[in-house]
């Protein structure tokens, strides 16, 4: 979604501004005359004021800027049955930012290329267990075991690139169920950078 937004300097260019113009104030008060650095010519107390003028003028401006704040959490809601390799569906989401996660099909799709955490938890039940891996852009990144009423979480933090899928997939285990009573299973991941 694209809006405008009221944008500055960055603190860099607004911090070497005030220096410059510090500096071109004591030169002024010492009735001192500048060297222009590009032309090479004098310039005159007057000349200096004049351009303070127009760099004060264009420090401010309206641009376009695409909103790139990405986060998500889905978890899962009931007790469904994912077979191995199969997507695993966090069907209830609270929170998408930047429009990425599907409750259809349980993958997300990158929206902005940069840095990422992604967070897992699953559940099993009691004398059963099950793996599951975190695949991204088409590869396995990681992988945890769940086993016996307790929950695993897995985390990673990767690069990806817009339009990279990402998702939770049941790799294996000895029982098909997801375990919501004990444990409640989660995805979750947004951008740092």
């Amino acid at each position: 979604m694209e809006k405008l937004e009221e944008t500055s300097m960055s603190d860099d260019a607004i911090i070497h501004q005030q220096l410059h113009m510090n500096m071109q104030n004591r030169s002024d008060a010492l009735g001192e005359d500048e060297i222009d650095g590009n032309t090479g010519e004098t310039k005159k107390p007057t000349d200096a004021v004049e351009d303070r003028h127009i760099s004060m003028s264009t420090r401010s401006r309206m641009m376009k800027r695409q909103n790139t704040d990405v986060a998500f959490h889905a978890y899962t809601s009931g007790t469904p049955c994912f077979q191995n390799h199969e997507v695993y569906i966090f069907n209830v989401e609270e929170l998408d930012l930047g429009n990425g996660y599907n409750t259809r099909d349980g993958i997300y799709v990158v929206p902005f290329s940069g840095y990422y955490v992604f967070t897992w938890t699953v559940g099993a039940y009691n004398n059963n267990w099950y793996r599951t891996d975190i695949v991204i852009d088409g590869a396995t990144s990681t992988w945890i075991t769940t086993q016996d009423e307790t929950a695993a979480t897995g985390i990673v933090v990767k690069h990806v690139s817009a339009g990279d899928h990402v998702f939770i997939r049941r790799h294996s285990g000895s029982y098909c169920g997801v375990h919501d009573e004990f444990n409640l299973s989660s995805f979750s991941g947004w951008k740092i950078f």
